[in-house]
This record gives C-alpha cells, sequence and structure tokens, in this order.
C-alpha cells in the first residue's frame, strides 16, 4: 500500500466533515469523520461522485450492499493518493450521558480533537492549528441551544479543539463528503457487529480508529 503524501508547513484551512451512525447515548452511536485541507475538497468530492453510478442519488451507507460501500470507500482512498484526505472512526460509550445533544457535542469535541492530532502530526503541521470548519449532518442532536453551548465552550478551551472556527449542522443531501463520512461511521458499525473487521478498517479502508 502507497504512503499518504504529506503536505509539510500548510496552515490552509481544513474542513472536516461528519456523520453518525445510531443515536447520540445508544450503544450503536459512533462518529465518521472526513478531513482534508480546503483546497482539496472539490476534487475528493468529485472523485467521490465518480464512483457513484450513473443516476445515482445520495449514498446512504445502511441502504446499499456492504461490499458496494466497502469497494467505493476503498477506491475512493486509492484515487486521493495524492491528496490530504483522511478518514477517521470514533466510538467512545464511556462519554454517553443523559442529555443526548451533551453526548453529541462530547462525543464530536473528542473525535475533533484525536482527528486533528492524527491529522496534524501525517501532514508535519504546527502544534496547534487555527483554522478548521466542521460540517456535521444536522439532526436534533446537534442543532439545539445545549450542543452549541458545549461546543462554544469548547471552542473556547478545550486544547487543540480551540482551532475550531465554527461547527455548521448540514443537510447531508448537499454534502457528498458528509454522505462519505456516514459510510465511514457505518462501516465501524458492522466492525462492531463483526461482519467488517477492525483490519479490514484500517488496511484496506484506511479509515484510522479511535
Amino acid at each position: 500500500m502507497a504512503r499518504k503524501k504529506t503536505f509539510r508547513g500548510k496552515n490552509k484551512r481544513i474542513i472536516c466533515f461528519v456523520d453518525e451512525t445510531g443515536t447520540a447515548g445508544e450503544d450503536q452511536f459512533s462518529l465518521g469523520l472526513v478531513m482534508a485541507f480546503s483546497n482539496d475538497v472539490a476534487r475528493v468530492d468529485k472523485m467521490f461522485s465518480d464512483l457513484m453510478p450513473v443516476g445515482f442519488n445520495e449514498f446512504h451507507a445502511n441502504k446499499h450492499d456492504n461490499e458496494f460501500v466497502k469497494s467505493t470507500i476503498a477506491s475512493l482512498t486509492d484515487r486521493t493518493e495524492d491528496t490530504s484526505l483522511m478518514l477517521f472512526s470514533h466510538y467512545k460509550p464511556d462519554l454517553r450521558v443523559d442529555c443526548k445533544e451533551t453526548t453529541y457535542a462530547k462525543s464530536l469535541v473528542e473525535a475533533m480533537k484525536a482527528s486533528t492530532k492524527k491529522f496534524r502530526d501525517q501532514h508535519k503541521l504546527g502544534p496547534q492549528i487555527n483554522n478548521i470548519d466542521v460540517l456535521v449532518d444536522a439532526c436534533e442532536q446537534n442543532s439545539g441551544p445545549i450542543f452549541a453551548q458545549k461546543i462554544s465552550e469548547a471552542i473556547a478551551g478545550d486544547g487543540i479543539f480551540r482551532g475550531v472556527n465554527r461547527v455548521v449542522p448540514l443537510d447531508s443531501s448537499v454534502s457528498r463528503l458528509i454522505q462519505l463520512a456516514d459510510a465511514v461511521a457505518y462501516m465501524r458499525h458492522l466492525s462492531r457487529m463483526g461482519t467488517v473487521t477492525s483490519k479490514e478498517l484500517s488496511e484496506q479502508l484506511r479509515i484510522n480508529i479511535f
């Protein structure tokens, strides 16, 4: 397997696309994250779209054959070898609390911190990254005032998460890369169910697992 190209010295805007499998607070809840420098996003988006069959609409991983989803992700990671694209999966049930918005916010903050550190190390960036936009699939768990307050508090003072400019809920139908994040999260769900192995996730699909 070829090694991912690094982008030494860059301090450009980073965009992270996020979607979830399951409901915050429930056992199957996990996050998928797709991260890249902003100047790579359009190219990665087109590469992903080009892998879809003619006339294909939205890519919802749980509505497609598992082998199709796996092969699509694998093909994309092969095609994007010379880009900054990185995929991450985050499953931490110990972050669950009674409030779903709080659980989602805590999970997102921890997932972003772990993913940003990995992205920073891969691309030889400085210790503190200060220009990250997060686009998350809009749902009840990440669109309310409690979620917004928890995110604002984290941006104000929670380690590397201070590098986040904003977290914007967005309808996944308008973002191919949020749909990709959904597929990453769903692959982690399948791994936990024993349908896909962790080795397949990390080696074949190149998903970084937390």
